[in-house]
C-alpha cells in the first residue's frame, strides 16, 4: 500500500504543480496579473523567456513596450511593408540592426513615437505609466485631444484610458515605472477597446456605451433569488451557500469604477440571460463579509461556488474581464 501511495504522489506532482502555476512558471494563479499575462500570451504578444518565466515584477524599457504594443496591433507584414516604402528618420541611440529597431522605426513612421527633443529615443529608459498611456493610445486610434493650455501633455491620454476603466490598479502615480505585469494588464483590460490583430472577435472591438436609461432600481431588486433565468439582484443573507453559483459585486457608490461596471450589469441582465446571477455588496456597510471574503478594494468581484466557496476574483474589471467572469 506504501509502494502505491508513493506512486500516485509521484504521478500526480506534474499536474499538482501545474495547477499552482500559470502561463509561465513565474506566475501562479494567485498573482494579481494572472488572467491578463495569460491572454496576452494566449493571443501571441508575449512569449516570455528561454527558460520558462516571464518576469512580471521587471521594469520595462521604452524599446520593449513599443514592439509589444506595436506586435498587438500590426502583423509583420504590415510592419515590413510599411518600412519598405517609407524614408525611415534614423535616432542616433537606435541601431538599424538591433533587435527591437523595425518596431521602434515603424512607430516612428506611424506617428505612434517622436523621440525627445534631442533627437534620441532612449531605448533602455525605463517607461512610465504616462508614456505608456500615450503609446497605447496612439496606437489604437483612441480620440485623443492635445492637453488643454497649462495641463500637462499626458492628461488627455492617462484619462482616456480612465475612462475605459482600464488603468491597471497596481498603479498609483502618473509616472509610475511600468512593469511586465502592468502591461499585460493595461493591454487586457483594453482589449474590450482595441481590434488586435489576428483578433476575429468582433464583441471584443465595440466601446461600451451606457443605455440611456440605465436605472439600477429596474434591474436590482430585493426580492429574493427565485429559480428562474440569473437576475441582478441586491445582497441579502441566505444567497451564499444557497447551492448555486453567484458572484458579489462589491459596489461602492462614490467610486466612479463602481458605477459604470454598475451600469453594464444593468443593462446585461435586462437584455440578455446571463450564466449567473449577480449580488450588489454595499461595500461600505458590509464589513462582515469583505472580511470573510478578504476583500480590500471596492470594485471587486467575487465569483463563488454553491457552498459559498470562492472560485475567483476580479477588481476594477474592464467590460471584456467582467464577461470573462461571469461565463467561467
Amino acid at each position: 500500500m506504501k509502494r502505491f501511495i508513493a506512486l500516485l504522489v509521484l504521478l500526480l506532482q506534474p499536474a499538482f504543480a501545474f495547477a499552482q502555476v500559470g502561463a509561465f512558471r513565474d506566475v501562479p494563479f494567485t498573482h494579481p496579473n494572472n488572467l491578463a499575462i495569460t491572454w496576452v500570451k494566449q493571443k501571441g504578444i508575449v512569449s516570455g523567456y528561454s527558460d520558462g518565466t516571464y518576469k512580471p515584477n521587471a521594469l520595462m524599457n521604452r524599446a520593449e513596450f513599443t514592439k509589444i504594443v506595436v506586435l498587438s496591433r500590426y502583423s509583420q507584414a504590415e510592419i515590413d511593408d510599411l518600412l519598405a516604402r517609407v524614408r525611415l528618420a534614423a535616432f542616433p541611440d537606435v541601431s538599424f540592426d538591433a533587435w527591437f529597431a523595425q518596431y521602434v522605426y515603424f512607430a516612428n513612421a506611424s506617428g505612434i513615437i517622436a523621440g525627445y527633443p534631442d533627437g534620441t529615443f532612449g531605448p533602455e529608459k525605463t517607461i512610465n505609466y504616462a508614456e505608456a498611456a500615450k503609446i497605447v493610445s496612439i496606437t489604437y486610434g483612441f480620440p485623443v485631444s492635445p492637453a488643454p493650455l497649462g495641463q500637462p501633455w499626458y492628461l488627455p491620454y492617462v484619462s482616456e484610458i480612465t475612462a475605459k476603466n482600464s488603468q491597471p490598479p497596481s498603479i498609483r502615480s502618473f509616472d509610475q515605472k511600468m512593469t511586465r505585469g502592468d502591461m499585460a494588464e493595461l493591454i487586457y483590460r483594453l482589449k474590450g477597446y482595441i481590434p488586435l490583430h489576428g483578433d476575429a472577435s468582433s464583441s471584443e472591438s465595440a466601446f461600451f456605451t451606457p443605455p440611456a436609461s440605465s436605472s439600477v432600481s429596474s434591474v436590482v431588486s430585493s426580492n429574493p433569488p427565485s429559480t428562474n433565468a440569473p437576475a441582478y439582484l441586491a445582497y441579502q443573507e441566505g444567497v451564499i451557500g444557497n447551492g448555486q453559483k453567484s458572484v458579489l459585486f462589491f459596489h461602492a457608490s462614490w467610486c466612479p469604477y463602481c458605477k459604470a461596471n454598475d451600469a453594464r450589469l444593468t443593462s446585461w441582465y435586462s437584455s440578455e440571460t446571463m450564466p449567473v446571477p449577480t449580488y450588489k455588496v454595499d461595500y461600505d456597510t458590509q464589513t462582515s463579509l469583505k472580511s470573510r471574503f478578504g476583500v480590500t478594494s471596492q470594485d471587486t468581484f467575487v465569483l463563488i461556488d454553491g457552498s459559498g466557496n470562492e472560485i475567483t476574483r476580479v477588481t476594477f474589471p474592464s467590460e471584456s474581464m467582467l464577461r470573462d467572469l461571469l461565463n467561467r
